[in-house]
């Protein structure tokens, strides 16, 4: 799945930073569109 891939992308990016933000966006993809 392409959203995956930029989860992925995005998670490497923010290593903990963003990480609560990039689990979220994995558990709930509807959300991104």
């Amino acid at each position: 799945s392409t959203r995956e891939i930029g989860a992925v992308k995005l998670k490497r990016k923010n290593t903990g930073r963003g990480k609560e933000r990039i689990e979220i966006m994995l558990v709930d993809p509807a959300h991104d569109g």
